[in-house]
């Protein structure tokens, strides 16, 4: 009896961890933009802490002319900061990003009020 009095209290115990646990659990949705304006700042920084590689990751600013988002709740501002790896940029642009170029960019995250964001694909973007 004792035995069943035992292990009714750890049922008991666990389903009531198990509840806690999943109220804790918190979902969001990701969100996506997609600009599309004119690169304005381009600075490129040398991410090999060797020394002996160069990988370098571009950080570009970018005067919105055009912009979605979806499932944000933050603002764009008028110029948006972008990173990107300068492999990734190679493949998807054929050459480094320059002053000047128009550009249309996409970023997802799951941040709430991003300050810099990441590129997930950027393409040139002709007038």
């Amino acid at each position: 009896m004792a035995n069943l009095l035992d292990w009714i209290k750890q049922a008991l115990s666990r389903d009531e961890t198990e509840e806690k646990e999943q109220s804790i659990v918190e979902t969001r949705k990701g969100w996506v933009i997609s600009v599309t304006g004119v690169v304005k700042r381009v600075s490129k920084t040398d991410v090999d802490k060797s020394g002996r590689n160069p990988k370098y990751t571009y950080s570009f600013t970018v005067e919105k002319e055009t912009a979605s988002c979806e499932n944000c709740e933050f603002k764009l501002e008028e110029k948006i900061r972008f990173s990107v790896k300068e492999k990734q940029m190679i493949q998807a642009l054929g050459r480094e990003i320059k002053q000047g170029d128009r550009i249309e960019v996409t970023s997802t995250g799951l941040e709430r009020r991003p300050r810099i964001f990441f590129v997930s694909m950027i393409s040139l973007h002709e007038s």
